[in-house]
């Protein structure tokens, strides 16, 4: 415990951020609990905004283990969240939204998450939705809610409002036949459903003018949910003709004016005005926003680089095509070796999340070389946290890892590499490694033991395995005497399989 306090005080910004990394992660001594929150309130303070980050996730981790034990500690903490609230990073507001759902119920802090939902980057907004209480958010933040500039949100409105039950008031029933002309697929989707669901019958007509998009098989399911009637009757009896259909459901965008303001705000010289221009664009669809996410990309601001991975990522995996998709994957593999791990990370991460994504098909998406330098990481790198993201992101681009790799990774010290190479093992191509994975039953990382004991639900392993006494033996001990509930489950599914 003491070598990890150590860290959380090391004069090396990422050392002390892999300190308060690891407190979050580690079951700390009872004795060692109140010394362990004051590093991390201090880190709070820390100059360094990824250990600033760090050290508020990882007080909330750790308030969730403790607080039966030490409520005395409620004193720090929450005040910690609150303050967060306001933090000049964005990055901390929003995970400060996330950790205040900690004090639901009689420690409401519905007033400290509120003023969040007003906040000005559409990112720290979305956390503000998504763990406000779901009974306390008022509806006509829901209603401001549907017309946010913000998918996510527009998203997370709607399902409040079909779990509040305010399907019988006109103006919800019009706010959502108004997002059946979102520019955003999922929204499209998740309102016919709405719609159908509770039979709104003023619905019909604009549900039937999806078919101008080619939404066919949406129409079809929601006028099956509606009546019996064949499409083509129903068509007949509201006199549907195909007509021009425009994509203008109304959205709360920033000006122009404020727009081109934002982008001049991301060449500016303090990091965090820099970080918060960024992150404002998300949803401005804009060459403008383009051209100002790639000079992030270029610069030598390494926050800057990380965001600009980070809205790209949001960009890209939306269901939301921006019509300028120009991006310059050149500057993406380039990150892949960043100079800072935290971007190396956080760009190996996207490339892996990418693995579908039409952006593969164009010509300048080099997979070789992507998939060399995964390759390189997995097999050189010394950062636990870079080795692990290449190795799944290789994992999700299924591409081959040698089963010698695999079996170093498996002794791997970090747990996250461990627990990535256990995925990795194919015992059906390699059973030699059979015996290395069963180790993993034993694993001082409740993640990588879930990992071993998961392995053996995947198709084809209980023929394969059938009869093997060791295996059997390993999953009935962990599926009764495992500290954790979610491991013990596992090891109990996937003992149905075997005899």
């Amino acid at each position: 415990m003491e070598r990890i306090l150590q860290a959380s005080r090391h004069p090396n910004p990422y050392i002390r951020y892999v300190g308060m990394w690891v407190l979050g992660k580690t079951d700390i001594p009872p004795s060692s609990v109140e010394t362990a929150v004051a590093s991390l309130l201090t880190g709070l303070a820390d100059p360094d905004p990824w250990v600033t980050k760090q050290s508020l996730e990882s007080l909330g981790e750790v308030w969730q283990r403790v607080q039966d034990t030490h409520p005395a500690i409620r004193a720090v903490v929450r005040p910690a969240f609150i303050r967060a609230a306001s933090d000049p990073n964005p990055f901390v507001r929003a995970k400060a939204a996330e950790g205040l759902e900690y004090w639901r119920g009689p420690h409401s802090v519905e007033k400290d998450l509120e003023k969040l939902l007003h906040d000005q980057v559409p990112l720290v907004r979305t956390e503000a939705y998504r763990f406000f209480p779901i009974s306390g958010l008022p509806l006509n933040m829901l209603l401001k809610g549907l017309r946010d500039e913000s998918a996510s949100i527009r998203y997370i409105s709607l399902n409040r409002l079909r779990s509040r039950g305010y399907s019988k008031q006109h103006e919800v029933q019009q706010s959502v036949i108004e997002r059946l002309r979102d520019p955003n697929e999922q929204i499209v989707y998740e309102s016919v459903r709405f719609l159908a669901d509770y039979r709104i019958k003023a619905a019909i007509r604009p549900i039937l003018d999806l078919l101008n998009t080619g939404r066919d098989w949406i129409v079809k399911r929601a006028i099956a949910d509606y009546t019996s009637m064949p499409l083509h009757e129903v068509q007949k009896q509201y006199q549907w003709k195909p007509s021009p259909f425009v994509l203008d459901a109304p959205l709360n965008f920033p000006s122009p004016e404020m727009v081109a303001q934002i982008v001049q705000t991301v060449d500016a010289e303090d990091e965090l005005e820099k970080v918060t221009a960024l992150l404002r664009l998300i949803w401005i669809d804009s060459k403008q926003t383009e051209e100002a996410l790639k000079r992030a990309l270029r610069g030598n601001n390494g926050l800057a680089r990380y965001t600009a991975i980070k809205v790209l990522w949001i960009r890209l995996t939306s269901y939301s095509p921006m019509a300028t998709t120009d991006v310059n994957v050149e500057d993406i593999i380039l990150t892949l070796n960043d100079a800072h791990p935290h971007v190396r990370k956080h760009a190996i991460t996207l490339v892996g999340a990418l693995s579908m994504h039409p952006i593969t098909q164009q010509p300048s998406w080099d997979h070789g070389r992507i998939t060399e330098v995964l390759r390189e990481h997995v097999e050189k790198e010394t950062d636990g946290f870079i080795k692990a993201a290449a190795l799944m992101a290789l994992l999700q681009m299924e591409e081959p890892i040698a089963p010698s790799v695999v079996e170093k990774l498996l002794q791997d010290k970090f747990f996250q590499v461990r627990e990535a190479a256990v995925y990795a093992t194919d015992l059906l191509e390699y059973p030699h490694l059979l015996k290395s994975v069963l180790s993993h039953f034993n694993d001082p990382n409740h993640k990588v033991r879930f990992a071993a004991v998961r392995q053996f639900i995947r198709s084809g392993y209980s023929k394969q395995f059938q009869g093997n006494a060791e295996l059997v033996v390993g999953l009935r001990r962990v599926a009764t005497t495992d500290p954790d509930e979610m491991v013990r489950t596992a090891a109990q599914q996937s003992l149905k399989s075997y005899k």
